[in-house]
């Protein structure tokens, strides 16, 4: 007999929900619905509005297995529905709101009615749930301590990134067909990567006297103003590219990182969050095979042996800017980390995996 699995919430925008939809999908006794009310009736009269609700409802009525996917958990009243029909809940927690706005951002007060109460909805999504996934342990421990719940007395599975696959970057550098060392950053405009310490790096890397070039691919033109100033008045325009038209998403990316990426940068920043996680574009560059350059985390160190697969530095300037220097001159190492960064995709961070444990939990864990 199949498993009625809905999953309650929005794919676009979202690589992880995106390819939950499609490991279900490949799932044999897997019956799959995906229910995304936000953005199938827009703008609501009443009569629409009871017309969800009973749509909503009937979804959920006739499903075995409720999964809340990333991002998607502030939702309460997808907790109370599902509750109400006595269907067990799998929650996807991919990030904590309120670590990510006071702890890690400092955008709200620890004590502020709104930081309060995205506390309330992180906790009661975890300890409402029949299973919490988490990326890995180290974020299960981290998120639970911030939201004062005790892991031992929860059901949770770790499953962790999932990246699609992508072309393999050409390493033309370490491969001896280019002279320019080109160095890549990727990713939001957020504390958490410590940007402002990549800036730095380069001013003193280009006292070195070494030839290398640092692109920036950003999200935002308005969060990178910033960063574009403080390039320019560090005198380091003909060195740092900063672009915010190109990503994944839009497809301009991949292509871009194939032919000019040397060395991909990481995370360096101060928090505790950033201390603890492992970011996606880890993952990203493990896809691609080239080498990843980042500070440690307690992630990082539970996944990966941080000897081989992964160049590790303290996140100062000056250890990101001698790691760097030493590198360019050790382009063995540069290859041997690209390769071995992707094999470790292809077994932990893959579709095929990822798929997997998803099986395993729908139809054998839960």
């Amino acid at each position: 007999m199949k498993v009625n699995v809905t999953i309650y919430g929005v794919a676009a925008g979202s690589y992880r929900t995106q390819n939950l939809l499609k490991a279900l999908l490949d799932t044999k006794d897997v019956n799959v619905f995906f229910l995304n009310v936000r953005e199938l009736w827009g703008k609501k009269t009443l009569f629409v509005k009871i017309q969800q609700m009973l749509v909503e409802a009937i979804v959920v009525a006739k499903s075995d297995i409720i999964i809340i996917p990333a991002v998607e958990h502030i939702y309460s009243y997808r907790y109370r529905l599902a509750k109400f029909f006595k269907k067990r809940i799998v929650t996807d927690f991919y990030i904590s709101y309120y670590d990510s706005y006071v702890n890690d951002g400092n955008r709200l007060p620890a004590d502020s009615p709104e930081a309060k109460k995205y506390y309330n909805l992180d906790r009661e999504a975890i300890l409402k749930s029949d299973c919490t996934i988490f990326l890995n342990q180290a974020e299960a421990d981290y998120y639970t301590n911030v939201l004062n719940v005790k892991l031992s007395e929860i059901k949770y599975q770790l499953i962790p990134l999932c990246v699609d696959s992508r072309g393999r970057g050409k390493n033309l550098y370490a491969s001896g067909r280019s002279n320019v060392f080109k160095i890549c950053w990727w990713g939001t405009y957020i504390p958490l990567h410590g940007i402002e310490k990549i800036i730095d790096a380069v001013k003193i890397l280009s006292a070195k006297n070494v030839d290398f070039e640092v692109y920036l691919f950003g999200n935002s033109e308005e969060k990178s103003v910033g960063y574009r100033e403080k390039i320019k008045q560090s005198g380091l325009d003909h060195l740092i590219r900063v672009e915010n038209d190109k990503s994944f998403n839009n497809g301009a990316l991949e292509p871009f990182l194939i032919n000019n990426c040397d060395l991909a940068l990481g995370s360096f920043g101060d928090s505790s969050k950033a201390k603890t996680v492992f970011i996606n574009k880890i993952a990203d560059a493990f896809a691609l095979g080239v080498p990843m350059l980042t500070m440690t985390t307690t992630a990082i160190e539970q996944l990966l042996s941080t000897d081989s697969d992964i160049i590790i530095c303290n996140n100062t300037p000056n250890d990101i800017a001698d790691t760097i220097f030493n590198v360019m001159s050790d382009k063995e190492r540069l290859l041997r980390v690209g390769n071995n960064g992707f094999q470790k995709y292809e077994s932990i961070f893959s579709y095929n995996s990822f798929k997997e444990k998803i099986a395993s939990l729908i139809l054998d864990k839960l």
